[in-house]
């Protein structure tokens, strides 16, 4: 018998060892595709994150660039409301000339025109006085006035001498200047 108990003894013995080695090696796979699942989680994960990160800075970036453009929306804004404030003050300013800083306007606007002596000058009601007793009384118009500055009509001719208008035809041209020194 001891010859069946060495056999027996061996097969345990080889048994053993088959099923430590199978153990072992189901193990080893289990560690394996244990690794293959956590490396494939963390591929996902980064992935994710990457992903959020590039949302995340593109929305940031909109926010920045939406937050320069209402900066820069309000300085020019700001820039203009200058510039209005500017011209409604020569407009004021030229509306309440003194009678004779008025007269002494329209009388050197109307000798560089040159004119014949047929002609009117329209002027705003309350600025007759400054033409009494002047040599161009005979050519202000008693029935017809204008609320800024004047006109002058000679003929078929009308010339346009109104604070406002003259104000906004010079804008295009200086208001660019006004700018570049705000």
């Amino acid at each position: 018998m001891s010859n069946l108990d060495n056999i027996v003894k061996k097969l345990q013995e080889e048994t053993k060892l088959e099923i430590d080695k199978i153990n072992n090696e189901t193990l080893s796979e289990v560690k394996s595709i244990e690794d293959k699942i956590i490396g494939e989680a963390n591929l996902e994960k980064n992935k994710i994150l990457e992903e959020a990160n590039k949302r995340a800075n593109n929305t940031y970036e909109r926010i920045l660039e939406n937050s320069k453009l209402r900066i820069r929306d309000e300085k020019i804004s700001s820039r203009q409301k200058v510039v209005n404030r500017i011209f409604e003050n020569a407009l004021s300013e030229l509306e309440n000339l003194s009678d004779n800083d008025f007269y002494n306007f329209v009388d050197s606007q109307v000798k560089k025109l040159n004119l014949d002596d047929d002609y009117k000058i329209i002027i705003p009601k309350d600025k007759l006085n400054a033409f009494k007793g002047t040599d161009i009384e005979r050519y202000i118009s008693s029935d017809e006035f204008t609320n800024s500055g004047f006109f002058v009509s000679s003929g078929r001719v009308n010339y346009n001498f109104n604070f406002e208008d003259l104000l906004n035809s010079k804008r295009e041209e200086i208001e660019p200047d006004i700018l570049r020194k705000l």
